[in-house]
């Protein structure tokens, strides 16, 4: 093939979706966009694509990188929140690299981060030992359970005895300003 496809699931800002509604016009077959979610579709796009790009501004809660990783997608993500800690840039890192982050949140860095996707991409030798990274990225949660289970203990293990003398009083509040 001579070119990238795009496809974009979801919904977002009014002049983004007309954007990429023009830009599907001009190049009919090669950029489409499927509004409404669809859990099957959603699946589907994730096992047929090579890269998956999650550029959001501030990622507080989402999975998606996750779910394209299980499917061996590779993620080009700005780096913040959740796609930070379970994406490790490539170029930091070749033989630990799963994925591409890109930082400022600007559009040059994101174009940045996809070209030197590209450039991986183009070499098969390296681009399967990728993919096989993402393909072997844990996203259960018996490592984020086991990690809060050491911090509760290390916790447990480091808190202050109470002072017998205050009785669990703030210092300086006698028995009497409990009022």
């Amino acid at each position: 093939d001579d070119g990238a496809h795009v496809a974009l699931l979801g919904s977002g800002e009014r002049t983004y979706e007309e954007l990429v509604s023009r830009l599907g016009r001009r190049y009919p077959g090669r950029i489409a966009r499927q509004g409404s979610p669809d859990a099957r579709l959603e699946h589907l796009l994730y096992a047929g694509c090579d890269l998956f790009l999650a550029p959001p501004r501030v990622e507080p809660n989402g999975s998606a990188h996750l779910l394209a990783m299980h499917y061996g997608a590779v993620p080009v993500v700005h780096a913040t929140g959740g796609l930070a800690d379970a994406v490790r840039d490539y170029d930091d890192d070749p033989s630990e690299g799963n994925g591409f982050c890109f930082s400022p949140y600007d559009a040059w860095a994101l174009y940045a981060a996809v070209v030197r996707a590209i450039e991986v991409y183009r070499h098969p030798a390296l681009w399967r030992p990728l993919q096989r990274r993402c393909l072997a990225h844990d996203v259960s949660w018996e490592t984020p359970a086991a990690r809060y289970v050491d911090v509760y203990r290390w916790a447990l293990a480091h808190r202050c005895p109470q002072d017998a003398a205050h009785q669990g009083r703030p210092e300086g509040l006698s028995a009497d300003d409990r009022g």
